[in-house]
């Protein structure tokens, strides 16, 4: 399988999104996995740290920004549209899933265009934006919250939780064992709702599952 994950800015978005990289490439060790970002974004720094290959594009804000600032995304709207083209014509993927963050809107939106199977996270509560509108034109929808359905349609929305790095469930797993004190495991039972439990979070699995059956 090529997955081509696009988003980041934040580790609240880039992070879910290497869960699902992970997920995939254990299960699946010849799957091929790219990430799309911005040179700002946490991606820049992050990713070539943990050995992903990674695209840039240039995009910005169009919220919340001013209007100079929506201005200058505007602008570079265009040129980022001609590189997720770009992108996905080199990459050629099975699939694509958004994981919030500027990045993730112009991607999704070429890879709807080219008919390739797409999909978004939506981390929190409430949806930014961009996801809005990417909801209206993805084939599945993963939610981390049961009140978020209600943005999207319910059909494409799947109840999945957060994806949660397989390193992140390990280390707190260990702490629970070797010390299971009312902090570690009020920890683990915090994070377990959203993440899932056991070797990874469900929506890890869930996901790369989804994907390859669209």
């Amino acid at each position: 399988m090529r997955l081509l994950i696009a988003g980041g800015g934040t580790g609240g978005h880039l992070f879910p999104g290497v869960a699902i990289a992970e997920e995939l490439r254990a299960r699946e060790p010849g799957a091929a996995v790219r990430f799309v970002g911005t040179r700002r974004g946490i991606e820049a720094r992050v990713l070539p740290e943990l050995g992903w290959e990674l695209s840039l594009i240039e995009v910005s804000g169009l919220k919340t920004v001013g209007a100079l600032g929506a201005l200058r995304g505007l602008l570079r709207l265009p040129r980022a549209l001609w590189q997720a083209r770009r992108i996905l014509r080199e990459f050629q993927p099975d699939a694509v899933i958004g994981v919030g963050g500027y990045a993730s809107g112009p991607v999704v939106l070429m890879a709807r265009i080219a008919g390739v199977p797409t999909a978004i996270c939506e981390q929190n509560s409430i949806p930014g934006l961009t996801n809005k509108i990417l909801g209206r034109m993805v084939r599945a929808v993963f939610v981390s919250f049961d009140g978020t359905r209600r943005f999207f349609q319910p059909a494409k929305t799947v109840m999945s939780g957060n994806p949660v790095r397989r390193g992140l469930v390990q280390k707190l797993l260990d702490a629970s064992a070797a010390t299971p004190s009312a902090a570690s495991l009020a920890t683990l039972n915090a994070v377990s709702p959203a993440a899932g439990s056991g070797d990874a979070s469900a929506a890890s699995r869930r996901l790369p599952n989804h994907c390859a059956r669209s």
